[in-house]
Order: C-alpha cells, then sequence, then structure tokens
C-alpha cells in the first residue's frame, strides 16, 4: 500500500517531495494506527483542510471496514479449508517481498549522507542495529523511531 500512497502523492498529484514523503512515513510510522490511515488523513488535511482530512479518513476507512467484515465471515467458514489455507499460504511470501521492495526503495535516500562514505556506513549501522532490536525484542517501533531522532541530531551536532 505504501508504494501506491507514495506514487499518487509524490508523483502523480504531486503534493509533496520524496524527501518529504519520507519524513512523513517516519512520523506517521510513530503514531498509533496504520500508516495508510494516518497518511490519508494529513493528505487530506494537505489538500483541504479539515474536511479534507475527514473525508480522506472515512473514503480510506469505511470501504475497508466493509471489506473486512464481509472477509472475516468468510474467512471464518472457510480457515479450517485447504483452499483457504494454501492461498494465504502463498500471500505471505508476497507480501514479505513487498515490504522488502518498500525497504529497498527507501534506502537510497535514507542512507544517502552529507558526510561522505562513513556517514553512509552510520546510517547503515543504524539499520542493522534497530533491525536487531526490533527482531529480537518487544521494543514499542516509536521507541526505536525516537532513539533513531536522538541519535541523528546527536551525529549532527558533533559531527
Amino acid at each position: 500500500m505504501i508504494p501506491l500512497v507514495r506514487s499518487e502523492a509524490v508523483r502523480t498529484n504531486q503534493w509533496m517531495s520524496d524527501d518529504e514523503f519520507m519524513g512523513l512515513y517516519a512520523v506517521v510510522s510513530s503514531l498509533p494506527g496504520p500508516i495508510a490511515t494516518n497518511m490519508a488523513g494529513y493528505f487530506g488535511w494537505r489538500v483541504a483542510g479539515p474536511i479534507g482530512s475527514v473525508a480522506a479518513l472515512l473514503g480510506l476507512t469505511v470501504p475497508s471496514g466493509v471489506a473486512i467484515i464481509a472477509l472475516s465471515g468468510l474467512y471464518q467458514a472457510t480457515k479450517d479449508v485447504s483452499i483457504t489455507q494454501n492461498a494465504l499460504a502463498g500471500v505471505r511470501p508476497v507480501v514479505i517481498a513487498l515490504l522488502l521492495g518498500v525497504a529497498l526503495d527507501f534506502a537510497p535516500k535514507a542512507l544517502a549522507s552529507d558526510n561522505g562514505r562513513l556517514g553512509i556506513v552510520l546510517r547503515g549501522a543504524l539499520v542493522l542495529v534497530a533491525f536487531a532490536i526490533a527482531a529480537s525484542t518487544s521494543v514499542h517501533p516509536a521507541v526505536l523511531i525516537l532513539g533513531g531522532a536522538a541519535i541523528g541530531l546527536a551525529v549532527k551536532r558533533w559531527w
């Protein structure tokens, strides 16, 4: 979903630059709730103020809510059927691929540094440390994001 939102916001409608999108993504990732919903509220506000924000949120959540209600009943009725299990087994790797695609798409700009190769290496190290913490602990993503912000501010101050 994020690549689609990015394409619409940056390329198609030109509501913001790619750098602004990455900044927005970092902020909405740390907020409670689904990322796409948080982004919809922001884009609605940016385009048409508070009414636009409400319209965007309703436009995103109402159809999804109806679909979830319908599909949850279908899933409950067919969750033990092999065709459902096999279909979901095929969908899970595709979801991982989509998430990796977003990460790879964001990586060049997220790792870019005014401090040359050392800056890129330090940012890459931060990626690895944050991933290790996220994968091996139950630390909330907002803590990691705030920690990354603090490290970024500290490095900028002393470098």
